[in-house]
């Protein structure tokens, strides 16, 4: 899927090719070793669990879902693990180094689109050409432009997450606590994610079609 082809694009940050996020899904307390625990415990919400990141483009159909990591694992090393495929999927190809381009960091990339992430993924555009909302300062605050920015930023990348949210509608094993094998997991997101939500859908979550 590219940018001249897929037909669809996102209103803020047309230059962005899709956007990234992590979902967490809780799993049992593993009854192993302190540290098979510690591997799975996310001190962000608090609970035992795995992470996937799914890359969705603006008409709502995801065109990757990664294997699950342990609930401890950074939503950006994750994205690190992932490197390769967000690096050749972003390159340009063909008539699209003649498309006009005029978004963020594009003279740091020229030849690639962008991703749009969250303040989780603040730091990845040394890696990729990322798009994520402007941090606050050290005991500062963010003026009202780069306010708007990262409006802009969240505005777009909702559709990744509605698309976590419709997984868990439709498919409630992947919204309930996971009591599975755990060698059963990678099946769940990736069978699930290959499901293409209806335009009604899409229209009613906001997806940024152009």
């Amino acid at each position: 899927m590219h940018l001249h082809t897929s037909g669809h694009r996102f209103n803020n940050f047309p230059s962005a090719l899709y956007a990234v996020d992590v979902t967490f899904q809780r799993t049992n307390a593993p009854a192993r070793s302190f540290n098979e625990k510690k591997r799975l415990y996310s001190k962000k919400h608090g609970q035992y669990g795995l992470k996937v990141e799914a890359s969705v483009l603006p008409n709502g159909l995801a065109i990757n879902v990664t294997t699950a990591v342990p609930g401890c694992v950074a939503d950006i090393a994750i994205c690190e693990l992932n490197l390769d495929f967000h690096q050749v999927k972003l390159k340009k190809i063909g008539e699209e180094d003649d498309m006009l381009d005029d978004g963020p960091m594009q003279e740091e990339y020229p030849r690639s689109w962008a991703l749009l992430a969250d303040k989780g993924y603040q730091g990845l555009h040394r890696q990729l050409r990322a798009i994520t909302p402007m941090k606050r300062p050290a005991g500062g605050l963010l003026s009202a432009a780069d306010m708007a920015v990262n409006d802009k930023i969240a505005s777009d990348r909702v559709i990744v997450e509605n698309f976590f949210g419709l997984l868990k509608t439709l498919w409630s094993v992947v919204g309930d606590t996971y009591t599975w094998k755990r060698e059963n997991y990678d099946l769940l997101p990736n069978v699930c994610g290959i499901y293409e939500p209806p335009y009604s859908f899409l229209a009613f979550t906001g997806s940024r079609r152009r």
